[in-house]
């Protein structure tokens, strides 16, 4: 029985001759094959597992953006936010509302020292701002509880934005994630 690359040859007009063993020739060529075979799936195997990581860093990312949102909606007021254990480390601003910025490295863990900002990897912002277009005056939201009818001041309505951003070797920053809601705040 012939093997393939015989009847190639034989095609081509060589003489080929039934001889057990492979050439030199035959073994070149089938190596040749093989490497730009194998060429194309570690390509794939690399491009793979970079759209895994990707896709990794957005579902890390998205919990915590989420996380971020509900710790801010379940706290009263900026003290509890701030007093939270999950923005232990963060830098706190004040400026047209709150805003906090957590750091975290390639491995998503947090990077609590603020001059060690340059290690990080991701950064998630949160901001809580007045609604626009709401006025911030007091009023009652009267709701019927069983028999009782319970009266609460509110304070306003408030947007929440949670953004998550990657930091590239090049120093720029992309977002990958952006997250809002809103909540009334309490007095």
């Amino acid at each position: 029985m012939k093997c393939l690359i015989c009847y190639i040859y034989a095609a081509m007009g060589h003489n080929v001759t039934d001889e057990s063993g492979f050439s030199l020739l035959e073994s070149l060529i089938s190596v040749a094959i093989l490497a730009v075979i194998s060429g194309f799936i570690l390509q794939m195997f690399i491009s793979s597992s970079m759209v895994n990581q990707k896709a990794q860093n957005l579902d890390v990312g998205s919990a915590e953006a989420i996380s971020a949102i509900e710790v801010v909606k379940q706290s009263s007021n900026q003290d509890d936010i701030r007093s939270n254990s999950f923005f232990e480390g963060c830098v706190f601003e004040e400026t047209e509302g709150l805003k906090i910025t957590k750091y975290y490295d390639s491995k998503w863990k947090q990077v609590f020292d603020a001059n060690k900002t340059n290690a990080a990897k991701f950064i998630l912002n949160v901001k809580v701002t007045q609604a626009e277009g709401f006025e911030r005056e007091k009023y009652s939201d009267i709701a019927l509880q069983g028999d009782y009818v319970v009266s609460r001041e509110l304070a306003g309505l408030n947007d929440i934005f949670a953004t998550i951003v990657e930091i590239t070797p090049e120093n720029k920053q992309i977002e990958l994630i952006s997250l809002n809601t809103s909540k009334y705040i309490n007095t």
